[in-house]
Formats: C-alpha cells, sequence, structure tokens
C-alpha cells in the first residue's frame, strides 16, 4: 500500500538527521527530585471525523503558586491508534481563553521523553507569564469507529527552588500551513512541480539551539 497522510495506511516513524539523542537515563536524572503535574485528556469522547484538533485547557486554579521550574515532560498516550500529535502552550492568562499563547513542547509519534540542558528550565506560574496551559491533541480516526475515549496528555516535571535559565520554542517557516506574510494570504498555483516560501525572523538575534523537529503536511 502507498502512505498516506490520515489514511488507514498512514506511515508513522522515527528517524535521525544529525545529533544525539537522549537516552532513557538521561530523562530519569533530569527528573531526579522534580515534583509533578499532569495534565490530561479526562475520558474525551473521539469524534468519528476522520480528523479533530481538540483544545484542552489547564487553568491556574489548576497549577501551584510557586514559580515552576519545568525541566523535563513525558507524554501519556492513551489510545495510541487515535493521537496524531499534540502541543503544549503557555498562556498569559489565567484560563487560556485570551491574551498571548506561545507553544513550549510537541508531540508526535516516533518522539520521546523529553529532557531540559542541565541549569534550564521552561518557566510556568508564580511570577512568570505564564498563568495556564493549553494542550492541543490532534485526533486521527479514519475509520471514524464510534464510543472511542481517550486520557492522553503529559505529566510536567518541574522544580520549585534553584535557578534556571529561560528557555522555549521558536517556530521557523510557515507554521500554520496557510502561506501568511504578513497580512497576505497566498494560494500556490495550479500545475506548477515546486513552490518556494519564505520567512525572516526580523531583527538580529542570537539563538542556542538545544533539539529541533520537523513537521509537514501534504496538500
Amino acid at each position: 500500500t502507498v502512505p498516506a497522510y490520515h489514511g488507514a495506511n498512514k506511515l508513522k516513524g522515527h528517524l535521525r538527521f544529525f545529533g544525539t539523542q537522549q537516552t532513557t537515563s538521561d530523562f530519569d536524572a533530569a527528573k531526579s527530585g522534580a515534583k509533578l503535574l499532569s495534565f490530561k485528556a479526562s475520558n474525551y469522547a473521539i469524534p468519528t471525523a476522520a480528523t479533530t484538533y481538540y483544545d484542552f485547557c489547564f487553568p491556574k486554579a489548576n497549577m501551584p503558586s510557586t514559580l515552576m521550574n519545568i525541566i523535563a515532560i513525558e507524554p501519556v498516550i492513551d489510545k495510541t491508534a487515535h493521537v496524531h500529535h499534540f502541543v503544549l502552550s503557555v498562556s498569559s492568562t489565567e484560563d487560556c481563553d485570551s491574551g498571548t499563547t506561545t507553544p513550549v513542547w510537541a508531540w508526535a509519534p516516533g518522539a520521546y521523553d523529553w529532557a531540559a540542558p542541565a541549569g534550564t528550565a521552561i518557566k510556568a506560574s508564580g511570577s512568570s507569564n505564564t498563568k495556564s496551559f493549553h494542550l492541543q491533541i490532534h485526533y486521527d480516526n479514519p475509520a471514524q469507529k464510534a464510543s472511542e475515549v481517550d486520557s492522553s496528555g503529559v505529566i510536567l516535571h518541574y522544580k520549585d527552588t534553584g535557578t534556571f535559565e529561560s528557555i522555549g520554542m521558536l517556530q521557523l517557516g510557515d507554521g500554520p500551513v496557510k502561506l501568511k506574510d504578513d497580512d497576505n494570504w497566498k494560494k500556490i498555483p495550479e500545475g506548477i512541480t515546486s513552490y518556494f516560501f519564505e520567512a525572516t525572523i526580523p531583527g538580529s538575534k542570537t539563538f542556542n539551539v538545544i533539539s529541533d523537529g520537523l513537521h509537514m503536511h501534504k496538500h
């Protein structure tokens, strides 16, 4: 069969082009002595639609009042046949409804538990600008099965003491896959065999890259 996006014969896998993959011992060492905070979908009824994006909000009321230095993130996958990927974001409001929402971590099949480099962490709660968490789960149901429920989510490993350098996620290219450049929307002309879309970072900035990930869609 031919692998197809969102088809019943879809292809899943993991391929590392360069760099060193973190090991289980790296993850275990990073989370040693850390506190836990779990965010999960609670028996969510998966729609019978072929594909669904659902946004779960974990408000400030569910978070500790102290500053969270998140040093490791552990994905918990319940329905492996239906969870396509998910994205964890932080929100500047207490209930995810407005303000700024910024992605900080993502998971897809083939990815592993994540650990921040020593001395670094994702900042949340307390005195940070992060007041709530937003978890978007992409459900894949090509056979349109009914009565499927899911409780997937994440376990955050964090420390509320110590000094950590703040880290985050930088998304490059056409993230929403909508060919948006400033305020202009573009459409790929019919009949061509290749198309180039350029995105730039305004100004001059220096980044220390600690990990990378690729994502693509077929249209």
